[in-house]
C-alpha cells in the first residue's frame, strides 16, 4: 500500500503544470541566487561558479524553495479533510500509520525531486551569460553533489517534518504553512545575528538551515579554496546537522504516533451562527397572509446600464470568491511576510550603515519580488478565466441571455481588484517598516501611491500583464496552453533582455524606462515623460488585446483559431470591431514616434550598431594612435546649464603643451557624447577653421602656427551639450542626474586618439576584422586593470615589449627604437623593446 501511495502522489503531482512551473523556478532560483550572491561578495579572485557560492546557496535554499516546499506538503496530508474525501479513503484497506508515512514520503521525494532542479540551475550559470568566461571555472559537480545531499536534502527532511507535525497536532494545513516560515523566521534571526555580532555557538548551531556555519566555514578559506575545495562536515557543522536532524525525527515520530483517521477525521467544528426564521407574532396565523392577485414577473432588460450594473456585481463576486480563499490568504501571508523582513532586514541600502530610512528604499520590494509577483498573477488569471470550464458549468453559464463581456471581463476586472490589493498591502508594509526603522518623518506618500499604484512596475504594470493572459485564454481557448503561452512569453522577455538577445524596450510588453532610477535629489526627473509615453504605447495595445479576447472567447462550443482572427463572431458589436484597428493603428504610431525619439534622436545604438562605429573609428583614425598631440596644461571651464531642457552651454579655456621633441602643426579633438563645438579660438583670440566628422565625434583643425617642444598655446572652445528627445537606459548623468552634473569628462574634449571609443571585447574586434587587443597592450600579466588607462596615463608602465599596428614604413617612439617590423595580413607591426616609462 505504501507503493501504491507514492505511486499515485507522484502521478499527480508530476502531471500538474504547476510543477513545471516550479521546476523552471528552481533552476531560475539557482542562477539568479548565484549572480546576486557573487555581486554582493564576489571578487578577489573568487569565481562566479565557485564551490563555495554553490555550498552557500544550497544551504539557504532560497526564498522560492521554502515556498515551494510549503505549497507541496501543506495539504499533502490535510486535502482529505479539506476536499471532504477522508470519508471514503480512511475506510480503504490501509492502517492509519501505512498511510501517514505514504503520504510524508511522497512529500518529503516530491520535494527532493523538485529542489534537484537547483542543482540544474547551478550547473547552467557558466551559460546563462551572467558574466565574463574568465569569471567561470570548471563546474564543480562533486562539491553540488555534496552540498545538496548533506545540506539541502537534510534541510527539506526538517521542513516536511515540522510541516506534518504542526498538521496531525492542530489539524489545520494553516499550521504547517506556519511551521515552515517560523523555521525560515529563525534562519533569518540566526543569519542577522551574525550580521551584527559575528558567529557564535548559538547562532552557528540553532540555524536550522546551517547556512551561518557553512558560510563560517567559507570565510576563513582562501580564494583558491573556496573555488574549488569540499566543505568540512565536522565541528560546528556536523553538530548542526546532527542537531536539526534529531529535531526533524522526533517531530516525525511524535506525529506518528499521534496520526489516527479516527482523531484526524474529527477536527474542532467550528460554530455555526444559527439562522432566525421570522414568523407573526399571533400563534398559528402566517406572517404573508397569500394573495389573490397573480404574481407578476418583472420583464427582464438588457440595456447597457443593467449589463453594466451586473458587470459591476460580477466582478464584486469574483473578487470575493477569491481573497476569501485559504490559498490566497495564504500566499498573500507570505507576500506580506517577505515583504516586511526584506523592508526590515534584507534591504541593501541597510549594509552600508546606520541610516534613516527612506520611502524610495521601502517601494524596491516591488521591484525585488516584482517578478514573482507577476507571475503569481498570470498563473491566478489564467485559472479564474477558465474556471467555467473546469468547474464544468460551462454549458450553463454560455446559455445564459448575457453578452460573454459581462462574464469573462469580470472576472477581469477582479484580477484588477486582486492586484490592487497585494499592492497595497506591500505599500503598508512599507510604511510599517518605516515607521518601525523611526523614519516616520521621512514617510513620502505620494511617491508610495506613484511607486505602487502606477505605472513603475506597479499596479498599471500588473494590470496590462493580466489583459496580456485574458487576450491569449480568449484566442486558444485552452487553459493549460494559456499558462504556457503566456508565462512563458512572460520569461523569455525577461531572459532576452537579460542577455540583450531584445535591446529596445518598446519591444518589452509593459515594461516602462527608469523604473529603478528614483533619486532623493532629483526625483524621477527626465524619465517622467518617457516612461509616461511608454505607458501609453502599452495601455493602447492591452486596450485592443481585451477587445479581441472578449471577441475571440468560446462560447458554447469551440472555434479554431483561423475561425476567431476572422472577426466574425457577433461577441462585439460593430464599433467595437471598428476601435480594434484604431488601437492597432495607434499603437503603430507610438512605436514609431518613441523610435523617433530615442533612436532618432541619437538617445539609444544597437550594440551592433555601436561596434560597428567603434571599428569604423578606429580604422580610420588609427593613424592617430602613435601620432604626437598636444597636453592640457591649464583647464577653466564655465558652464550655463538648463536642467529643465536638458542643455548646457559652456566654454573652455585651456592652455595646450607640446611635450614632444616635434613641432606640432595640428590638433585633433574628441568630443564627449552629444557635445557639439561652436567655435574655436587659438592665441589671441584668432578663429579657426575645422573639420567635424559628426559620426565619430571628432573635430581637427589646423594651429596658426607650428607648436615646438615645451611650447605653450591658449585655446578658447565655445560648446554646446544638449540632450534631446527620450532615453530608455542611458541616465545621461551629465546634466543633473541624482542632483549633481556630470564629471570633466563628460564636457572636456579628449586630445588625440580616445582608446574609449574603440572595441574592448576581442570576439567584438574578430568580428569587426580587428586584431585581439592584447596585441596593443604591454606585455604584462593582467592587462584587465588597465582598460581605463591604455596609452593615456604618463604612469603607465611600459617595460617589455610592445607591439603597435602601422600603415607607415619607420614607426619611433620616445627613445626607442624598433628591434624588428613584421608584416601581417598586409599591415605593418614595429615590435618594440621599452626600456623606460613613456
Amino acid at each position: 500500500m505504501l507503493s501504491k501511495i507514492l505511486k499515485f502522489e507522484f502521478r499527480s503531482r508530476f502531471t500538474n503544470w504547476m510543477t513545471l512551473l516550479f521546476i523552471l523556478m528552481m533552476i531560475f532560483q539557482g542562477i539568479w541566487y548565484t549572480k546576486g550572491f557573487y555581486d554582493f561578495y564576489g571578487g578577489e579572485g573568487m569565481l562566479i561558479n565557485a564551490a563555495g557560492v554553490f555550498y552557500q546557496n544550497l544551504a539557504g535554499g532560497g526564498m522560492l524553495m521554502m515556498i515551494i516546499v510549503a505549497i507541496i506538503t501543506g495539504p499533502m496530508l490535510y486535502k482529505d479533510l479539506q476536499f471532504k474525501t477522508a470519508s471514503w479513503i480512511y475506510t480503504l484497506p490501509v492502517s492509519d500509520r501505512n498511510f501517514f508515512l505514504g503520504r510524508f514520503f511522497a512529500a518529503f521525494l516530491i520535494n527532493v525531486v523538485v529542489a534537484s532542479f537547483y542543482m540544474v540551475g547551478l550547473w547552467l550559470v557558466p551559460y546563462a551569460g551572467i558574466g565574463e568566461s574568465r569569471l567561470f571555472g570548471p563546474t564543480p559537480f562533486g562539491q553540488i553533489f555534496h552540498g545538496f545531499f548533506t545540506l539541502t536534502v537534510p534541510n527539506i527532511f526538517l521542513l516536511t517534518s515540522l510541516c506534518f507535525a504542526a498538521v496531525v497536532l492542530f489539524k489545520r494545513s494553516a499550521a504547517g504553512y506556519l511551521a515552515i516560515f517560523l523555521t525560515v523566521i529563525l534562519f533569518l534571526i540566526m543569519e542577522t545575528s551574525v550580521e551584527s555580532s559575528g558567529a557564535t555557538p548559538t547562532t552557528l548551531i540553532f540555524d536550522p538551515f546551517a547556512y551561518v556555519p557553512v558560510k563560517h566555514q567559507i570565510t576563513l578559506m582562501s580564494i583558491p579554496e573556496r573555488n574549488h575545495q569540499y566543505i568540512d562536515l565536522s565541528g560546528y557543522l556536523l553538530a548542526n546537522r546532527l542537531f536539526w536532524l534529531g529535531i526533524a525525527l522526533t517531530c516525525l515520530t511524535l506525529a506518528y504516533r499521534q496520526f489516527s483517521f479516527k482523531s484526524f477525521f474529527s477536527p474542532g467544528k467550528k460554530r455555526k451562527r444559527v439562522k432566525t426564521i421570522y414568523t407573526s407574532s399571533v400563534p398559528g396565523v402566517a406572517s404573508i397572509a397569500p394573495s389573490d392577485q397573480p404574481t407578476v414577473v418583472p420583464i427582464l432588460r438588457y440595456d447597457t446600464g443593467t449589463l453594466i450594473k451586473k458587470l459591476g456585481n460580477l466582478a464584486s463576486l469574483e473578487f470575493k470568491n477569491i481573497v476569501r480563499t485559504q490559498g490566497f490568504r495564504m500566499v498573500l501571508g507570505i507576500l506580506v511576510l517577505f515583504s516586511i523582513l526584506q523592508n526590515l532586514l534584507w534591504n541593501a541600502s541597510f549594509y552600508i550603515g546606520p541610516q534613516v530610512p527612506v520611502t524610495s528604499e521601502m517601494t524596491n520590494f516591488r521591484i525585488t519580488f516584482g517578478v514573482f509577483v507577476v507571475m503569481l498573477l498570470m498563473i491566478w488569471s489564467g485559472e479564474l478565466f477558465f474556471k467555467d470550464k473546469t468547474s464544468n458549468i460551462w454549458q450553463i453559464v454560455d446559455a445564459l441571455p448575457v453578452p460573454v463581456w459581462v462574464t469573462q471581463v469580470s472576472k477581469l476586472l477582479a484580477m484588477f481588484g486582486v492586484a490592487f490589493l497585494l499592492n497595497v498591502a506591500f505599500m503598508l508594509c512599507g510604511i510599517l517598516a518605516m515607521i518601525v526603522k523611526g523614519g516616520a518623518a521621512n514617510i513620502d506618500l505620494p511617491l508610495f501611491i506613484n511607486d505602487y499604484l502606477g505605472y513603475n512596475w506597479g499596479w498599471l504594470n500588473h494590470c496590462l500583464f493580466i489583459a496580456l493572459v485574458f487576450f491569449v485564454a480568449g484566442l486558444t481557448g485552452k487553459r493549460f496552453l494559456t499558462h504556457i503561452l503566456a508565462t512563458g512569453y512572460f520569461f523569455l522577455l525577461l531572459i532576452t533582455f537579460e542577455f540583450n538577445l531584445i535591446e529596445q524596450l518598446r519591444f518589452g510588453y509593459g515594461f516602462t524606462p527608469g523604473f529603478e532610477e528614483y533619486s532623493e535629489m532629483n526625483g524621477y526627473g527626465m524619465w517622467r515623460t518617457a516612461s509616461a509615453w511608454y505607458f501609453l504605447m502599452w495601455f493602447v495595445l492591452a486596450t485592443a488585446l481585451v477587445l479581441m479576447g472578449i471577441l475571440f472567447w468560446d462560447r458554447g462550443l469551440g472555434q479554431g483559431i483561423w475561425k476567431k482572427i476572422q472577426f466574425k463572431s457577433t461577441q462585439l458589436n460593430l464599433w467595437s470591431k471598428i476601435a480594434i484597428p484604431v488601437l492597432l493603428i495607434a499603437f503603430v504610431f507610438l512605436q514609431s514616434f518613441i523610435f523617433r525619439e530615442v533612436n532618432g534622436k541619437d538617445n539609444f545604438e544597437l550594440s551592433a550598431a555601436a561596434d560597428a562605429k567603434a571599428a569604423a573609428y578606429e580604422k580610420r583614425y588609427d593613424y592617430l594612435r602613435t601620432a604626437k598631440h598636444a597636453k592640457y596644461s591649464k583647464i577653466d571651464l564655465f558652464l550655463d546649464y538648463f536642467p529643465q531642457e536638458r542643455r548646457a552651454e559652456y566654454r573652455v579655456e585651456a592652455q595646450l603643451i607640446n611635450s614632444h621633441p616635434i613641432a606640432l602643426d595640428s590638433v585633433v579633438l574628441s568630443l564627449p557624447e552629444q557635445v557639439t563645438v561652436q567655435s574655436i579660438y587659438v592665441g589671441k583670440l584668432e578663429q579657426v577653421t575645422f573639420e567635424v566628422d559628426d559620426l565619430h565625434e571628432v573635430v581637427m583643425f589646423k594651429l596658426p602656427r607650428s607648436l615646438n617642444l615645451e611650447e605653450t598655446v591658449s585655446l578658447r572652445m565655445n560648446l554646446v551639450k544638449d540632450y534631446d528627445g527620450f532615453s530608455q537606459e542611458d541616465p545621461q548623468a551629465a546634466l543633473l542626474y541624482r542632483g549633481a552634473f556630470g564629471t570633466i569628462d563628460d564636457y572636456l574634449p579628449f586630445l588625440g586618439f580616445d582608446e574609449v571609443k574603440i572595441l574592448t571585447e576581442n570576439r567584438a574586434r574578430a568580428e569587426q576584422g580587428l586584431t585581439r587587443l592584447a596585441s596593443l597592450l604591454p606585455s604584462v600579466e593582467d592587462t584587465s586593470a588597465m582598460k581605463e588607462n591604455i596609452f593615456r596615463s604618463d604612469a603607465l608602465p611600459m617595460t617589455g615589449t610592445l607591439t603597435l599596428s602601422t600603415t607607415a614604413d619607420q614607426v619611433l617612439i620616445g627613445p626607442g627604437q624598433p628591434i624588428r617590423q613584421e608584416e601581417r595580413s598586409g599591415r605593418n607591426y614595429a615590435i618594440f623593446e621599452m626600456q623606460e616609462t613613456y
